[in-house]
């Protein structure tokens, strides 16, 4: 996958100390690569038993320090220009919005963490505070994730309401046609309809530049619609906008698209904020 951020752009990827595997990194290095941007590793730990004593604090940062290192060499031999960046703060999810915001991130690269109904309900969890938070695109990683897969989904809502839906529209395949672009993906579109009206596919078709065959949709839920599309054509990934208004994010308890994808589906969810 290549998103064309450029090389003055930043690609911002956040580490999970607690984990063997980063599958973030690995993701986040095939962009920055592809684009030859700039690629900044950032890692925030916490401990409250510790809050307090320096020596500690000092000596957990300087070994996630070496830790990040050991992880950028391949990048570096590489020739990306790699920083690094480790941060003991108890609110380590906004620290991640606050981290990102500073470094100009053009993409935020994060592997997804995975939570029951309820607990996106009631959790404050990292990917809810990045979600909302955020201004720049976000890449949600799947360890489940096969990119052995040929194709990627662009889900977009038909007969948009209001003009900040039709350019999110727009922005969501644009990101999707270039991922598909520059992985050798086949490009597909979902949509749901409203209410039980069966969707016009020959309309749909026409209304995103796609072969009948590469368009998908049903009525019902946003959610299960874009998750049984997703499945249906085996995507790797799947890009969906974020409003910023008040339609998807004034609450904590309004369910998500992204939230929902990140729990149900094997797939990375690329997330395009209006406006990015």
């Amino acid at each position: 996958m290549r998103i064309q951020l450029g090389p003055e752009a930043t690609v911002f990827a956040v580490l999970d100390p607690t984990r063997m595997v980063q599958p973030a990194l690995e993701r986040a290095e095939t962009v920055a690569r592809g684009a030859r941007s700039k690629l900044h590793l950032f890692c925030c730990t916490h401990d409250a038993d510790q809050e307090g004593v320096q020596e500690h604090q000092q000596a957990v940062i300087a070994e996630l320090a070496d830790w990040i290192d050991r992880l950028a060499v391949r990048a570096r031999d590489e020739g990306l220009s790699v920083t690094t960046q480790v941060e003991w703060l108890e609110d380590w999810r906004q620290a991640i919005v606050d981290a990102a915001a500073a470094a100009d991130a053009g993409l935020v690269v994060k592997t997804a963490s995975r939570h029951s109904a309820l607990g996106r309900r009631f959790l404050r969890t990292s990917d809810w505070t990045l979600l909302r938070e955020s201004h720049c695109p976000i890449l949600l990683v799947s360890d489940r994730s096969r990119w052995d897969r040929k194709a990627v989904l662009a889900a977009v809502k038909l007969d948009p309401e209001d003009a900040t839906y039709d350019q999110l529209n727009k922005d969501v395949l644009s990101v999707a046609s270039a991922i598909a672009e520059n992985a050798g993906f086949e490009l597909h579109a979902v949509s749901a309809s409203e209410g039980e009206a069966l969707l016009d596919r020959q309309k749909f078709a026409d209304a995103v530049n796609l072969p009948r065959n590469c368009v998908h949709g049903a009525p019902g839920s946003p959610y299960e619609v874009i998750a049984e599309a997703a499945s249906d054509v085996g995507a790797a990934v799947v890009v969906v906008g974020s409003p910023t208004s008040s339609i998807a994010r004034d609450t904590l308890t309004k369910a998500h698209t992204a939230h929902w994808l990140i729990d149900h589906v094997d797939t990375d969810v690329f997330v395009v904020p209006a406006g990015a």
